[in-house]
């Protein structure tokens, strides 16, 4: 390894597995990525073709898997999809498909405050954590046959203010940003 210091490796390894793990025909793509700052390299395995996925693309594809994680964190944590209080599949299900659309609403208000007030990224993060009691508001007016629009006004507002992203330079230089994946509004 030392005399192929900072080059990227791309290698094919066959994994003959460990004890009762035993796959003699498993080949896997090994790509050992230069980290200059930490003067090491990063290990990524894949499966996928080389000659459609050069290395720099397998670790943007490896950066990608992050935003799904942080996605699915989001949801367990502030979109009540950690546990439900029954054992009935039908009654959990509906719960499931409310709490995904309540999350999509959320992220819909994220993105809907950054087209109308034109401010930065808005952290949807931070969104889904203040936004409860607005949004709680705004359904009981549409429930009474209220006008909501100043509601809705009020509530992105707040976003506009409180849910900022704290990095958005950052964001654009190293996370998901750099990436390409730019919000729908867009």
């Amino acid at each position: 390894m030392r005399k192929h210091r900072g080059k990227t490796i791309d290698l094919d390894v066959q994994w003959k597995g460990i004890g009762d793990l035993q796959r003699p025909d498993t080949w896997l793509r090994v790509v050992l990525l230069w980290n200059a700052q930490r003067k090491d390299y990063m290990v990524l395995v894949t499966n996928l073709d080389r000659n459609r996925f050069p290395p720099s693309d397998i670790y943007q594809i490896y950066r990608l898997r992050w935003q799904v994680e942080l996605l699915f964190k989001e949801w367990k944590s502030y979109c009540n999809l950690h546990r439900f209080g029954t054992t009935k599949a039908p009654i959990a299900e509906g719960l499931m498909w409310a709490a995904l659309a309540a999350c999509i609403i959320k992220r819909f208000m994220a993105k809907a405050t950054q087209k109308v007030f034109d401010v930065g990224e808005i952290s949807t993060r931070k969104t889904v954590m203040t936004i409860g009691h607005h949004l709680y508001s705004l359904f009981e007016a549409v429930l009474a046959g209220s006008i909501v629009r100043d509601l809705l006004v009020a509530l992105l507002r707040h976003l506009s203010t409180q849910a900022l992203r704290a990095h958005p330079e950052r964001d654009r230089r190293t996370g998901r940003l750099r990436l390409g994946i730019l919000p729908v509004t867009t």
